[in-house]
């Protein structure tokens, strides 16, 4: 089960349920951002499992703040590495706010 909760106001605002041999977390959270109609600042909260470049784009897009929660670094995934290049080039170039 995927669903969008509204801390707010205390509802669920969407829910996607999967079959376990269907289940794609990141899909699910794509179609749910999609589809949302939620007013106003955002701040996603998503654990393992919804990390994925694509759901960050989907997160840009719309405007909303997000905190995922990463796998840990024994396990590798095309976007644990991404993340340590990003560091990488971070810490080569230092960045001025």
């Amino acid at each position: 089960m995927n669903a969008l909760y509204d801390l707010q106001n205390g509802i669920y605002t969407d829910v996607i349920v999967q079959k376990e041999h269907e289940k794609n977390e990141k899909a699910a959270l794509c179609a749910m951002v999609e589809r949302s109609a939620v007013p106003g600042p955002v701040i996603l909260l998503a654990d393992r499992g919804y990390e994925a470049c694509n759901n960050l784009a989907h997160l840009e897009r719309k405007g909303w703040n997000y905190l995922i929660r990463l796998r840990d670094r024994s396990s590798v995934s095309p976007f644990s590495v991404s993340i340590r290049t990003i560091r990488k080039e971070r810490a080569a170039k230092p960045v001025l706010f």
